[in-house]
């Protein structure tokens, strides 16, 4: 990342005497810094694009996002309320995409090159600055060959046209403006102001957005028990549960897939806000191709986070439902506790994430014994693990050494993702891979896109998958999947 801090007047004949910006962004602007930045980026080799970031007031990314969701056909949203942490873009000023089994190479080699050709203007020059963010996900398997995922790629990373972060009570604004070899400082300046008044001068109030009316189911309540698919499963579990006895697996994570009819596309913006409010501990998201395919889902599980030379991630293995009352509440979170089913899959989750990280790591450190981490509907067991990075390593090769994690694929790694094509007969396209951000410092966030759903014109495709061990009874597994399809159920108004 090039980044200008100067604060040097200057006087440059190709600027006017003084540089306008639109609205209240004229107020946080050093015209001197900003003048002497224009000019930067207008004689600095190899630079073909610039960031400017300034203050900006937003109470609700989402809603901002939602009001703005015609200007551009990409959107991308991820916010953990209880972190009061959201980040909001919209457009693609540079898309990264890879495929194939280097994906997470290339697409650190990418990332890196966009950064050497950028400039970014931070207007907070007494204040911390967070750089620039590239926004997007990776499919779960390397490559992405199905027609219900045609718009989205096995990797892809964004540097959106524009991206509102709000962190606590803080937030900014980034628009991203192309250049050429040729462009004068004045007519560089004119490019950032014109993507500023576009995206300002009609302010953000919902306009067919978050506070629309609640989508109209095609039908109450889903038939869960569908024979064919039904009977599949028993087998496909009694499969595993043999290689497991056999000592060829110790864990396989089988996923199901369910297709809804519906009779208009439901707003995606309604229904992610319909998770954010009811799983405020959880990381709710939003990847919008096109206005007819979005990728929406409210996952509680991080899978990396990394911030300066520090890491966290967590193992999230072992679950059972709420109770409707307090006393049946704890007399079930004891059950999950006591579980050696259940103990047993998330031991083998913590030990592989240990032995995944150890060789990039230091001092990694997790409890002894699992807490329990409760959602509206569902408990599990949860252990958070954190260590310090060894030396600068790319967050990217880092979520690399991760994916998937015994969480979501199994343990032995290889062998159970051979069991998972073997048996699933559907693709899985990003359920279930990394959806995030990363910064142009290197740090970034990235959660495990379960609890989701792909929101197309005449249907939803919404995902559940669980853990098979050797002591799984597979019609509870079974009954597991069920409860973990509703939180999207339940956002997209199903009984």
């Amino acid at each position: 990342m090039k980044d200008i801090v100067s604060t040097a007047k200057t006087s440059d004949n190709n600027c006017s005497e003084e540089i306008s910006l639109s609205g209240t962004v004229q107020k946080s602007v050093d015209e001197a810094r900003y003048k002497q930045f224009l000019k930067s980026a207008c004689q600095q080799n190899g630079v073909k694009q610039v960031v400017v970031s300034f203050p900006f007031t937003a109470t609700d990314s989402l809603q901002w996002m939602a009001s703005h969701q015609n200007k551009c056909s990409f959107n991308f949203y991820c916010e953990k309320p209880s972190k009061t942490h959201a980040i909001a873009a919209l457009g693609k000023n540079i898309a990264c995409n890879a495929a194939g089994e280097d994906r997470f190479q290339k697409m650190t080699q990418a990332v890196e090159r966009v950064k050497s050709e950028t400039l970014h203007f931070n207007a907070r020059a007494l204040e911390p600055d967070n750089g620039y963010h590239f926004v997007g996900g990776f499919s779960f398997w390397d490559n992405l060959d199905s027609k219900n995922w045609t718009h989205f790629e096995p990797a892809s990373l964004i540097l959106p046209e524009y991206a509102l972060v709000q962190k606590g009570n803080r937030s900014s604004l980034s628009v991203a403006v192309s250049l050429s070899n040729k462009d004068t400082v004045e007519q560089l300046h004119q490019k950032v102001n014109q993507k500023i008044k576009a995206i300002s001068s009609d302010g953000y109030e919902p306009q067919n957005g978050v506070e629309q009316q609640p989508y109209t189911p095609a039908q109450n309540g889903i038939p869960f028990s569908i024979d064919g698919e039904y009977k599949r499963w028993i087998k496909s579990v009694a499969d595993i549960k043999q290689k497991i006895s056999d000592q060829k697996l110790k864990k396989v994570v089988l996923g199901r897939q369910l297709q809804l009819p519906v009779h208009s596309t439901p707003n995606a913006f309604e229904t992610v806000r319909r998770l954010r409010s009811q799983y405020p501990n959880c990381s709710s998201f939003l990847i919008r191709q096109k206005p007819s395919e979005v990728f929406i889902g409210c996952s509680p599980e991080l899978l990396l986070s990394v911030n300066d030379n520090s890491i966290h991630t967590e193992a999230l293995a072992g679950s059972i439902a709420r109770g409707n009352s307090s006393k049946e509440d704890a007399k079930l979170q004891n059950e999950l506790l006591e579980s050696k089913k259940n103990r047993a899959e998330h031991a083998f989750v913590v030990k592989a994430i240990k032995e995944l990280i150890a060789p990039l790591v230091d001092e990694i450190h997790h409890s002894d014994e699992p807490e329990i981490k409760k959602l509206a509907n569902v408990q599990h067991l949860h252990t958070p693990i954190s260590g310090t990075l060894k030396e600068s390593t790319p967050i990217l090769s880092l979520l690399k050494q991760l994916h998937p994690t015994p969480a979501m694929g199994g343990t032995p790694r290889r062998k159970a993702l051979q069991c998972i094509r073997r048996h699933e007969e559907f693709n899985r396209g990003c359920f279930a891979g990394p959806v995030g951000w990363i910064d142009s410092d290197g740090s970034g966030e990235f959660t495990v896109a379960i609890r989701s759903g792909l929101i197309k014109e005449e249907f939803a495709l919404l995902f559940a998958g669980c853990g098979i061990v050797s002591h799984s009874d597979p019609e509870e597994e079974w009954k597991e999947t069920n409860l973990k399809f509703m939180p999207m159920l339940s956002a997209l108004n199903y009984d």
